[in-house]
């Protein structure tokens, strides 16, 4: 299915042409990604809010957005490159917590396959390779009893296995659930951020917020100085090579060998997702905490790994829009957006 979005400049002089217009019953675009050398971009609700997302190629030269997938969830949040294929993490299925579903792409995103086999993953918030064995993490559900866990698969997601529960599930207190959130794979372990809640209020579990695994056993760690919130979907990250890049809010942080560092200029604010233009140009995008001004913020992503610089605050985003999603292709920022009336496609030339 193929539509047509007409460009429009958002705003006078902003420098932003809106290029996509999604439905307003969702009001969010989640995701934006390059992957494959095309431009993918997530129409969608709130993950694990109610029914629908979508998924969209932009093409650039003719302008216009083609859908090559309707997700049988309750929202949609990222596109994950795994080796030759692409694949999306099932946020909520809409059937039975019995399974949860991964869709996967071996032609470049073109056309996707429902791979319905992780047990009992209610959630499937991220999905990761990490020595050549494929990892899912989840917020399940097993009679009835919530907990987050981390799945693997050694055959490619046609089956899986328990290999982590970060929370395992209390039965004196009915009201509970957790979710673990970011697989982070590092050349020194694959992170699991967890949540733990009970009654719909954060449980403190301050002897740990991470779990680390070495290949053959995990470990809980307390990885983070404080509490980070997940605003949204879950605690987002993007790696850049043998460092991480940890967002949330009110801060986010460098992960490095093992080890976090304060993340300079984006204190106090909300960052969602980071993205590199070229070999250093490393942009984030970022709003303030009540969500009603959004910017774009420019490092060099070699002083931010350093520690010896940070963010700066380089382009405003139009008003009424909340900064989601953001990814650099081909000499231009393309932002994902919040607005009441429909997410929007933004692109702002860089050169």
């Amino acid at each position: 299915m193929a539509c047509l979005a007409i460009p429009s400049i958002v705003g006078a002089q902003s420098g932003w042409t809106e290029l996509f217009k999604g439905k307003a019953e969702f009001g969010y675009v989640t995701g934006v990604h390059w992957a494959k050398g095309k431009l993918f971009f997530l129409d969608s609700p709130i993950p694990a809010g109610s029914d629908g997302g979508d998924v969209y190629i932009w093409d650039q030269e003719t302008g216009r957005a083609r859908r090559v997938l309707q997700v049988q969830e309750q929202g949609v949040t990222t596109i994950r490159e795994i080796g030759s294929k692409l694949a999306i993490p099932g946020t909520d299925a809409m059937e039975s917590w019995d399974l949860g579903n991964l869709y996967l792409s071996i032609d470049k995103g073109d056309s996707w396959q429902k791979v319905r086999t992780i047990p009992v993953g209610v959630h499937i918030w991220d999905v990761c390779e990490w020595r050549d064995k494929l990892y899912a993490s989840t917020g399940s559900v097993r009679d009835g009893f919530g907990y987050g866990a981390v799945c693997e698969s050694e055959d490619g997601g046609r089956s899986w296995k328990e290999s982590l529960m970060a929370y395992p599930p209390d039965r004196t207190s009915k009201d509970q659930f957790a979710r673990c959130y970011a697989l982070i794979p590092m050349p020194d372990g694959l992170y699991a951020s967890f949540v733990a809640r009970d009654s719909q209020k954060a449980v403190d579990t301050p002897e740990r917020d991470f779990y680390r695994f070495d290949g053959k056993a995990w470990t809980p760690i307390k990885l983070l100085p404080e509490r980070v919130g997940t605003p949204y979907f879950g605690l987002r990250h993007r790696e850049f090579g043998a460092a991480s890049l940890i967002m949330g809010r009110p801060n986010s942080y460098l992960l490095q060998g093992g080890k976090v560092r304060k993340v300079k200029g984006l204190e106090d604010r909300t960052t969602l997702m980071a993205t590199l233009d070229g070999a250093d140009d490393l942009y984030a995008i970022a709003s303030s905490l009540d969500g009603k001004t959004s910017k774009v913020y420019r490092a060099s992503l070699r002083a931010v790994i350093a520690g010896t610089g940070g963010f700066t605050a380089a382009f405003d985003l139009p008003d009424a829009q909340e900064g989601i999603a953001i990814e650099a292709a081909r000499g231009a920022l393309y932002v994902g957006t919040r607005s009441k009336d429909g997410g929007r496609l933004l692109r702002r030339n860089l050169r």
